[in-house]
């Protein structure tokens, strides 16, 4: 059971028209791949769990839904991995993976990309560099990985909310996902 559904896709940032896509298919491949990586298979299998019963605990109730909490003596909300303004790490992360996927078709003469009469192809780049930078700022990075900063750009992410939290969630393991740019590099 998925924690997002298709009314996540119709914000103007991360829009996909639901007439060409089958948005259950791409988030039924695409939650569980970003959610492993945020929290290790063995808390995503507890908290994939509770999702398909209904039943759980406060902790995992306040990993979905959100909840404020201190970060260095700052009161922080974590906006929670489903929220009522429909902004969802998962959601960027399989609106980028979906961009990633239709820049080109398989056809029997191998990859191509579409050219449509009397149009003018745009660039994905900076669609796919959009929905990654905030599903990065959601999902977190380790601030030992910041060049000189100050401030947490990622303060409130789910990386800050679960090491701030880490007692609560002693399941909790951490894929690093680091910044990607149009270079690919």
């Amino acid at each position: 059971m998925s924690l997002i559904s298709s009314t996540y896709f119709q914000q103007i940032d991360i829009l996909i028209p639901s007439e060409q896509v089958d948005l259950s298919t791409l988030i039924a491949r695409y939650e569980p791949e970003i959610l492993k990586k945020l929290l290790g298979y063995e808390l995503y299998d507890i908290l994939n769990t509770y999702g398909s019963t209904g039943t759980g605990t406060a902790r995992l109730d306040d990993l979905r839904d959100g909840k404020e909490y201190t970060l260095n003596g700052e009161t922080v909300k974590w906006p929670g991995l489903i929220n009522s303004e429909k902004r969802s790490l998962i959601a960027y992360y399989c609106y980028y993976k979906w961009l990633e996927i239709t820049i080109t078709g398989v056809g029997s003469a191998g990859l191509f990309i579409a050219d449509m009469e009397n149009s003018t192809k745009a660039s994905h780049i900076n669609n796919m560099m959009y929905a990654w930078s905030e599903m990065l700022r959601l999902y977190g990075y380790p601030k030992v990985y910041f060049d000189d900063l100050t401030d947490d750009p990622y303060k409130e992410s789910a990386y800050n909310f679960l090491l701030a939290n880490k007692s609560d969630y002693p399941e909790w393991t951490f894929e690093v996902l680091e910044p990607k740019n149009r270079f690919g590099i």
